[in-house]
């Protein structure tokens, strides 16, 4: 019996390093250096609308062709809602694409999701969810990365804002007719499975108990 706990704890651990490799992710910039790239915040209308963001890097590398094409993420214009401590954000349809949209690669429904201001700076979609429902796909340029988001059928989503000097929840509250605006960065990512994440803690269990009991 001790026999077969040892082989079952040793394949679960051996399943732990691929489970921990680095998730397919996809990171974005924009540059913010004017109206027409970053975010654009109108309290007016309490929109903030958004730039055409350059695909950084790939897998946390710039070798894929997602980067060197180069691919821009379309965000989609979103009215802020709740209040203080409670903003929100409606989502809307995200896009990865050339920077005019002429050719688009990859298209996902992005699901409402949080604001959350930090000092000069804000967070969106904080929580680790599946926040994009990918819709089509037209891979064109051949990246690795953008294969593996369709395939996965979803992916979580990142946003962040920048600005300076102004606390960002005092933006949000501002009058009619202010406009701000600065850069971006963001990423999409692949969520685990919830088996798979399951399978890596029972290894983990098992290999540190079997040690205690000195089996292995």
């Amino acid at each position: 019996m001790k026999r077969f706990w040892v082989v079952l704890s040793v394949s679960l651990a051996l399943s732990i390093p691929v489970l921990a490799a680095p998730s397919p992710t996809l990171e974005f910039i924009g540059a913010g250096s004017d109206a027409g790239s970053g975010w654009t915040f109108t309290a007016t209308s309490d929109t903030l609308t958004f730039g055409a963001s350059l695909v950084g890097a790939a897998y946390g590398a710039s070798s894929d062709t997602a980067v060197t094409t180069p691919a821009y993420v379309h965000v989609p214009d979103m009215v802020v809602g709740g209040g203080p401590g409670a903003w929100t954000l409606p989502g809307g349809t995200i896009i990865i694409a050339d920077q005019t949209r002429s050719t688009v690669y990859l298209t996902g429904t992005l699901g409402p999701g949080d604001l959350m201001p930090q000092g000069t700076g804000a967070t969106g979609y904080t929580h680790f969810l599946s926040d994009i429902t990918w819709q089509t796909t037209n891979n064109t340029i051949g990246s690795a990365v953008i294969d593996d988001l369709w395939a996965n059928g979803a992916a979580d989503f990142h946003l962040t804002l920048s600005y300076s000097p102004t606390d960002f929840s005092q933006i949000l509250m501002s009058p009619d007719g202010s406009v701000f605006n600065n850069g971006l960065s963001g990423s999409m990512s692949i969520i685990p499975a919830p088996g798979a994440i399951l399978l890596a803690t029972i290894g983990v269990g098992l290999s540190g108990w079997l040690r205690r009991r000195r089996a292995i």
